[in-house]
C-alpha cells in the first residue's frame, strides 16, 4: 500500500494566457479562493530544500491553508519536524529537536504564532510579527503577474523595509547547564540556570534580559573552579549590557 508524499486541492481564481503579450497570468482579485496542501516526510521537496539551506530536517510535516480572495486573505502554515540537522559546519552543535512552527497571514501582518525547538532538551520559545501594507500586496501581484520581469524595485531593498518594522520575543525560561556541559567539558560544570528574555522591536531595537544563577566552571588549573557565578545582562537598543556579576573561587 502507498501513501501519498504530497497533496494539494482548492480553488485559485487565476488565468493563464500563454498566447497573449504580459502578463500572461491574471488574477481575480474578487473572486474566493480556498488552497489547502500538504507535504509528508518522504517526499523530494524536503531533500531539495536541505541542499539549498544546508539544514536537513528528520521527519518533517507541512500543512498550508489559504482561503479568502486576494484582497482579504487569510492562511496557516504548520510545520513539524522531529529534528534540524546541519549539513556542514561543526560536529558538536547543540542537538535541535521538536520542531514546532504556527505562522499566520492577513491582509495586514504576518504572524509567527507559535516558534518552539528543543535545544539540548530545553524549551526555546519564539514568537514574531511582520505588518503588511497595501504596497506589498501590490508589488507581489505584479511579481506574480510578470515572473522575473515585475517592474517592481529592488527586492531585498523591499524586504528590508519590511523587516524594519518586524517584532519578536525570544524566551529561554530556566535552561538547565547541565544540559549544555558535554559541549564544553572542559569548562563548564553541570550546574546551574540560564534565562533569556529577549524582545526585537521595530527598528531593530532590542529590549530584554540574560540572566546565568548558580553556575560553576570546572577547575581552572590551579585556581581551582570558579563557584556561584551569578550573572544578568541587559538588552538596550542594540546593546548588551552587564547590570551585575559575581562569583566565588
Amino acid at each position: 500500500q502507498t501513501s501519498a508524499l504530497a497533496t494539494a486541492h482548492g480553488r485559485l481564481p487565476l488565468t493563464l494566457n500563454p498566447g497573449a503579450p504580459k502578463p500572461f497570468l491574471q488574477l481575480d482579485a474578487q473572486q474566493p479562493l480556498q488552497f489547502e496542501a500538504a507535504v509528508q516526510p518522504k517526499a523530494f521537496f524536503w531533500d531539495d530544500l536541505a541542499a539549498l539551506t544546508g539544514v536537513g530536517l528528520h521527519e518533517p510535516k507541512l500543512k498550508l491553508r489559504v482561503a479568502g480572495t486576494w484582497q482579504a486573505l487569510s492562511g496557516q502554515l504548520d510545520l513539524h519536524a522531529q529534528q534540524i540537522h546541519f549539513q556542514q559546519g561543526p560536529t558538536n552543535l547543540p542537538a535541535l529537536k521538536d520542531l514546532e512552527v504556527a505562522v499566520s497571514v492577513d491582509r495586514g501582518k504576518v504572524r509567527l504564532t507559535e516558534g518552539r525547538v528543543f535545544v539540548q532538551g530545553q524549551p526555546v520559545l519564539l514568537t514574531a510579527e511582520l505588518p503588511l501594507d497595501e504596497k506589498f500586496w501590490n508589488d507581489l501581484n505584479e511579481r506574480i503577474r510578470h515572473g522575473a520581469a515585475s517592474p517592481g524595485g529592488d527586492l531585498k531593498a523591499e524586504s528590508a523595509r519590511y523587516f524594519e518594522k518586524a517584532s519578536a520575543r525570544v524566551l529561554l525560561p530556566n535552561a538547565q547547564l547541565a544540559a549544555f556541559s558535554q559541549l564544553f567539558p572542559q569548562l563548564l560544570s553541570p550546574e546551574g540556570e540560564l534565562s533569556l528574555d529577549l524582545a526585537v522591536l521595530p527598528g531593530l531595537q532590542l529590549g530584554g534580559h540574560l540572566v546565568l544563577s548558580h553556575a560553576r566552571t570546572r577547575p581552572l588549573g590551579n585556581a581551582g573552579p570558579i563557584r556561584d557565578i551569578e550573572v544578568r545582562m541587559r538588552f538596550a537598543d542594540r546593546a548588551l549590557e552587564l547590570e551585575r556579576a559575581s562569583a566565588g573561587v
